[in-house]
């Protein structure tokens, strides 16, 4: 959550910090979450203008989502919607899913 946080603040490094954290403590049964995290780490990297980091980041979304047998654009659909970020902010990940679908 402290990851998201620092995103809204424009916080970018201490956003990653953050959000690579997850990554390292989470479950790998929680790939939906993961999903998340990587899907965060790509609206960074596109605000930075990144597109490398964007297209990694974005990709690793499409590998566990496969193993989850989903839909990458599914990944909202989850009890934890409150990590979602607003598509209107971060748009990213949508003109990446329009792109990729």
């Amino acid at each position: 959550m402290s990851g998201y946080v620092e995103i809204f603040a424009h916080v970018y490094d201490k956003a990653r910090d953050f959000l690579h954290s997850a990554l390292v403590a989470s479950d790998a049964e929680r790939l939906g979450t993961i999903a998340m995290v990587y899907q965060a780490l790509g609206e960074i990297a596109a605000l930075e203008q990144d597109w490398d980091a964007v297209e990694r980041n974005f990709s690793e979304i499409d590998s566990l989502c496969a193993k989850m047998g989903i839909q990458p654009r599914c990944i909202y659909i989850r009890e934890m919607h409150w990590y979602t970020l607003p598509g209107d902010q971060f748009s990213a990940w949508s003109s990446y899913i329009g792109r990729h679908q």
